[in-house]
């Protein structure tokens, strides 16, 4: 099935991060904590008790470091979609999906 790659998190976003596994889907999560304020504790200690793998950087506002951890995740198999509602998020991926 598909590797599923978030960046940071939203409330619509941890629908998605539920259901993917249930369907086979690889889910990863690549946070720095800068977006925490988008949820609610509880729901950040929900996500963090799934079973996903999680990427901890330290700023998902930095394209530079977005695109590092999507090398590490690409150097271990593809990654089929990376979902995010962040703008330095979107650059990084597009670079690694153009190979530049």
């Amino acid at each position: 099935m598909a590797h599923m790659v978030f960046v940071e998190t939203t409330r619509p976003a941890t629908r998605a991060i539920d259901h993917a596994p249930a369907m086979g889907h690889e889910v990863t999560l690549i946070r720095s904590g800068r977006f925490d304020w988008l949820l609610p504790p509880a729901e950040h200690n929900r996500i963090r008790a799934l079973d996903i793998r999680r990427v901890e950087i330290a700023d998902t506002r930095s394209d530079v470091l977005i695109e590092a951890a999507l090398r590490d995740l690409m150097a271990g198999g593809p990654v089929d979609a990376v979902l995010t509602a962040l703008q330095p998020a979107g650059w990084a991926s597009g670079r690694r999906r153009h190979g530049a």
